[in-house]
């Protein structure tokens, strides 16, 4: 080893002695809520909170592919500040993971307030995508408030997943989903392809059909063997062009010889 490679390997050595030398840094857990609360962000439910979902359409949770999907929400003041409901937002996850996004659905504003002791319904409504295939899917739907000063500024920001749970993408009753549509049209495409490949290769079989019937190849076969096999008669009496000589001769009219005039001389 030169003396270049050992500095390296030296060199090396300290940097990552160096590295895990450094003391992990630490942080107070109680730091966060003081954050939150000096930056008012978004600590989960409010404990005067009250909420409940129904899907008025969908009470089951199987959702028809393509539908649009509307969810009440009921939301009750609990406390004794009033609450501001800004925004609601819904998405699709995997089940098995929740923090893996398949579809995230548009939020809705709002602006709603509600005095403490009252309660109030508000509808949200989200469309998933009509080419996700058939399956269950875990659906999230947050509502998001604050509660407000009694100087009438906001205070701190609060969320609650209203909904959280798998439901069911079916297909539409009395209709075809997206990808059973596309399928279809691929076999209809597939056939349309082979029925004209048929009827081209029909159709040039038919045309040389039809030239070889007009040229009658046979015929004139059989025409070329007959002269060929009536040559070792010619010059015999059984020669086929005598016999059509004679015929021709037979068929013919004989001219009558004209009558003869008496001629007599006069004395």
């Amino acid at each position: 080893m030169t003396f270049k490679h050992l500095g390296f390997c030296l060199c090396f050595l300290l940097f990552s002695s160096f590295i895990y030398a450094q003391p992990a840094t630490t942080v107070d857990p109680f730091t966060f809520d003081m954050i939150a609360e000096e930056f008012g962000v978004q600590l989960g439910p409010s404990p005067d909170a009250a909420t409940t979902t129904v899907f008025p359409r969908f009470p089951d949770g199987k959702i028809p592919s393509g539908e649009y999907v509307e969810v009440l929400l009921g939301f009750r003041n609990k406390g004794s500040k009033y609450f501001n409901i800004t925004s609601v937002d819904a998405s699709f996850n995997y089940p098995l993971d929740f923090s893996y996004y398949i579809q995230n659905f548009t939020s809705q504003e709002y602006g709603l307030f509600v005095a403490p002791g009252e309660e109030v319904t508000a509808a949200y409504t989200f469309h998933p995508d009509p080419l996700l295939e058939m399956r269950d899917f875990g659906l999230v739907v947050s509502v998001f408030y604050n509660d407000v000063e009694s100087n009438g500024q906001p205070g701190t920001n609060w969320t609650t997943v209203l909904f959280n749970s798998t439901v069911d993408i079916i297909e539409p009753e009395g209709g075809v989903d997206a990808q059973t549509f596309f399928a279809y049209l691929a076999v209809v495409a597939v056939i349309g392809l082979l029925i004209y490949v048929v009827y081209r290769n029909l159709s040039a079989w038919t045309k040389r059909q039809k030239r070889g019937k007009s040229a009658s190849p046979s015929d004139q076969g059989t025409d070329a063997s007959q002269d060929i096999d009536d040559d070792w008669l010619a010059g015999t009496s059984a020669d086929p062009s005598l016999r059509k000589r004679k015929g021709s001769k037979k068929g013919t009219p004989s001219s009558s010889p004209a009558p003869k005039k008496d001629v007599r001389k006069s004395s």
